[in-house]
């Protein structure tokens, strides 16, 4: 796979997990006791998840700058 594709895919994957963060937060918001604990816990996972694969999209694209 080429590096271009696998940054590509990286940046497919943060979409998603953005877009489930936000979606669990806003559940989290609309319900009440276990469910809006565990639906905010879900939120931070996929936030953390977005943290993480951003990190390591910019790391690739500078390694790859670094090389040129």
């Amino acid at each position: 796979m080429e590096v271009d594709e696998c940054v590509r895919r990286l940046m497919w994957l943060g979409s998603l997990s953005g877009g489930a963060a936000v979606l669990c937060l806003w559940l989290s918001s609309v319900s009440s006791g276990t469910a809006q604990d565990w639906l905010y816990r879900c939120s931070l996972f996929f936030f953390f998840l977005l943290l993480s694969i951003t990190c390591w999209v910019v790391l690739e694209r500078y390694l790859e700058e670094r090389e040129r």
